[in-house]
């Protein structure tokens, strides 16, 4: 990468993470699409995975009596199965279709954050779903580093009543997430020093991004900052695909 490339990685995982801590989600959705512009997709996973542990072990120190650890596990377990599925498909596709997967994974992906609407019943998990459910997240997640909207999606309905564990059990699983990818893509010999580099220098950018949004949030209207993140995204999406 040269010195341009990385001062745009740090600004967009700063943004990525500060969207993160003003909305609760997305940080990889922003900033994947966004570093896709003058990274391979089979470079922004792992680095994705790579600053997603250390933020992820922080947030489930914090929610770690909330966990739901049966759900956890149902979908780690999914996970695994998927996440070698996919690193097949990540080695071998040409990086442009893979580029043109992940406009449209964007584009459907970014639909909920414009309805913006929680289910106002809960329903019951049921083992098969959760399964399935961390099957897609599995695979979103080794392919375009995005395992996260199945998953808020799917618990959006089941634990609508209780949202210490929504955000417990979500915590749990992205760092469980991050682990299962980083031990792929460290078997397939992919964590090149340079990359672990990378993310050692940018974990103290997701940190100052995540407090930023913390403190963002209370000075700014939710909805609004919504609808620009995902205006930015579908356009972003739309110049992927060319």
């Amino acid at each position: 990468m040269t010195p341009e490339q990385i001062l745009l990685t740090i600004l967009i995982i700063f943004i990525g993470h500060m969207i993160k801590g003003f909305t609760g989600f997305g940080s990889a959705l922003v900033a994947s699409p966004l570093m896709a512009w003058f990274m391979p997709l089979r470079a922004i996973v792992p680095l994705m995975a790579l600053i997603g542990v250390p933020s992820g072990a922080y947030m489930m120190a914090v929610t770690r009596r909330h966990i739901d650890w049966r759900e956890t596990l149902l979908v780690s377990a999914a996970m695994i199965v998927t996440t070698w599925i996919g690193m097949q498909v990540l080695l071998t596709v040409e990086n442009q279709i893979l580029k043109q997967a992940f406009a449209v994974v964007t584009v459907l992906f970014t639909l909920p954050i414009l309805w913006n609407r929680m289910p106002t019943r809960q329903r019951r998990s049921h083992p098969l779903a959760t399964l399935l459910v961390g099957a897609a997240a599995g695979l979103a997640g080794i392919l375009f580093a995005v395992p996260g909207p199945p998953l808020v999606l799917y618990f959006s309905y089941t634990m609508t009543d209780d949202v210490d564990r929504f955000r417990g059990t979500l915590s749990a699983i992205f760092l469980s997430s991050g682990l299962i990818q980083t031990v792929a893509f460290a078997g397939e010999g992919m964590l090149t020093p340079d990359l672990l580099g990378l993310a050692v220098a940018l974990t103290p950018v997701v940190f100052v991004g995540l407090w930023a949004g913390d403190w963002l949030v209370r000075r700014a209207p939710a909805q609004r900052f919504r609808w620009v993140v995902a205006a930015v995204l579908i356009a972003n999406a739309v110049l992927l695909w060319f």
